[in-house]
């Protein structure tokens, strides 16, 4: 027995190291644990932190651009009022000077439109003294014709007469 005894005492003994070396392995994993936890938790602040000078810097990089854009859009706006006026103004030039030209046509076309009423009226005038004299040539015509016809008569019968004689 003295081997079954002196078995059962390294056995003892050898539970009883890993205990003790089980006891410790928690104790360390429970240190470890511990020293991962703080670990963790001032990355956790650093990053915190970290991301919030972040943070600030890019807000006040968003207010800088918004400030810029603010001031490029108001010389644009200051800029297109200004092209604005000044197509306005040259489209009240050029609207007066359309207006100033239909004017003087206008009074040109007035004026040549009486010019052709009074020739209108002269030509009526000359129309009817012209239509008169025609009337009085045709009846001299007529006339005439109607003497020629006589005095061609008046020869005929004088040759007629000089035939017989």
């Amino acid at each position: 027995m003295k081997n079954s005894d002196n078995l059962f005492e390294m056995i003892e003994k050898i539970h009883s190291e890993m205990q003790e070396l089980g006891i410790g392995l928690r104790d360390e994993m429970q240190e470890l644990r511990i020293g991962l936890r703080d670990e963790m938790q001032e990355l956790r602040t650093g990053l915190r932190g970290e991301m919030q000078e972040l943070r600030t810097e890019l807000r006040g990089e968003m207010q800088e651009l918004r400030t810029e854009l603010r001031s490029e859009m108001q010389e644009l706006r200051t800029e297109h009022r200004s092209e604005m006026q000044e197509l306005r103004t040259e489209l009240n030039s050029f609207k007066e000077e359309t207006n100033t030209r239909f004017d003087t046509l206008e009074t040109k076309v007035d004026s040549i439109s009486d010019k052709l009423d009074d020739v209108e009226a002269n030509n009526a005038d000359r129309h009817v003294t012209i239509e008169g004299e025609v009337r009085g040539i045709k009846k001299s015509l007529s006339r005439i014709e109607i003497v020629t016809a006589d005095n061609w008569g008046d020869i005929a019968r004088l040759r007629a007469r000089k035939r017989i004689k």
